[in-house]
């Protein structure tokens, strides 16, 4: 399998992976919600691989640190990508802060791959804990308005989906400049 192959069957997974964490969060129970939440995340990863894949010419880094793939990127291709994702889902809710902005997505890629690493293994936070105990940490969690950032994990809601539909966009429109022949993929004729 070439490069090219890879990358398509990459996107392919992710697509499928993506698309099945949406049917999942439609259900609105909290035990798929978190499925769909590691779904999402998943998605995330392969999509941002195959970029890597596309981007370098060359296998994807098995690793799941987020930034460490996302510096491997050119610097037009992160910014292509950034470009997509702020259109895709606009600046801070409330604000006209850009969503991307680079300490910003830093923390982002972060708390991301945490969640990916250390929330398919949920029950592991709170061994030391008894039902009572995090009964009253989600009680008092909620009552504060359920924030971001008091959260054990932090699963990407809009900002991910942002990220990951700009990826897939961008991924998209290499592939098919390199089928077609055209040296720039971006930005995509419309």
């Amino acid at each position: 399998m070439n490069i090219l192959e890879k990358a398509e069957a990459m996107l392919r997974d992710a697509k499928s992976y993506f698309a099945s964490a949406q049917i999942l969060s439609e259900r609105l129970d909290e035990d798929h919600g978190r499925a769909s939440a590691m779904l999402s995340l998943l998605a995330f990863e392969i999509a941002l691989k195959a970029a890597f894949v596309l981007d370098q010419k060359k296998d994807a880094l098995k690793t799941h640190d987020y930034g460490s793939i996302w510096k491997e990127l050119m610097g037009s291709t992160q910014e292509a990508i950034l470009v997509m994702a702020g259109t895709e889902v606009g600046p801070i809710e409330g604000t006209k802060l850009p969503r991307y902005e680079t300490t910003r997505l830093e923390r982002r890629l972060e708390r991301w791959e945490e969640a990916f690493i250390d929330g398919r293994y949920r029950y592991s936070k709170n061994l030391n804990r008894s039902q009572k105990q995090i009964r009253e940490v989600r009680e008092s969690w909620v009552s504060h308005g359920s924030p971001i950032c008091g959260a054990d994990f932090e699963f990407g809601g809009e900002d991910l989906y942002g990220l990951y539909t700009a990826i897939i966009k961008w991924c998209d429109d290499k592939i098919a400049g390199i089928r077609t022949g055209s040296r720039r993929p971006w930005p995509p004729a419309r």
